[in-house]
């Protein structure tokens, strides 16, 4: 199957489906829990660290086997069992009901997959090698974590403010556009790993009002 179509998708309050509670399935789950999803995990038993999880009431559990009434309201299903078998019926099912599906011992079985992510406050970039390099998506993975450190959370911030005051002080949609590239190409992050958080503010804002008509 060829994935080629990246995609950002919110999965606060649907319902997201995890058969299976193996490794995989708690590492799918740990991801799953920052979405605020409604998350329910189905497997005849699972993994302590997992269990944790079940314990603090963030997860719908129930200690039963797959069938397909566990999954025919689901908007994603993560099919994650040690049983070949099973993780075809679920992927076929889906499949066939226009349900999202990943399955983690098929690529050709999924309908989408998930990215490599690294993450900095609102910027996330993705990896992907469309399910043929994992080893290649984690040395790239790598490379940019060097690239982007964590103040790049703090940048992104910082000209989501620049955005509203553009906004507000510049009329003209040209200039705006070029005030906003121009902050956005600052050298600002060793600035901003010293703490130096108001004179960046201080600069960008300065040059987002230089535009004004």
């Amino acid at each position: 199957m060829d994935f080629n179509y990246p995609i950002s998708v919110s999965l606060k309050g649907r319902k997201v489906v995890v058969i299976g509670g193996g490794n995989v399935a708690q590492r799918k789950v740990k991801d799953l829990l920052k979405t605020k999803c409604n998350l329910e995990v189905y497997a005849s038993e699972i993994e302590p660290g997992l269990a944790r999880y079940m314990d603090e009431r963030k997860v719908k559990y129930s200690q039963q086997e797959y069938s397909e009434d566990k999954i025919r309201d689901a908007f994603m299903v993560i099919a994650a069992t040690d049983d070949r078998d099973i993780n075809e019926l679920i992927s076929v099912y889906c499949n066939e009901n226009n349900i999202l599906v990943n399955v983690v011992d098929a690529r050709e079985e999924s309908n989408f997959l998930v990215n490599s992510i690294i993450r900095r406050g609102d910027l996330t970039i993705a990896v992907s090698t469309n399910g043929k390099a994992p080893a290649l998506a984690a040395r790239v993975m790598k490379e940019i974590d060097q690239i982007y450190p964590v103040e790049y959370a703090i940048f992104i911030d910082l000209l989501f403010e620049m955005r509203g005051l553009a906004k507000e002080k510049i009329s003209d949609q040209n200039k705006r556009s070029d005030a906003l590239r121009e902050v956005a190409n600052f050298d600002v992050i060793e600035e901003l790993n010293k703490g130096n958080i108001d004179e960046v503010r201080r600069r960008m804002e300065e040059c987002v009002l230089s535009y004004m008509d």
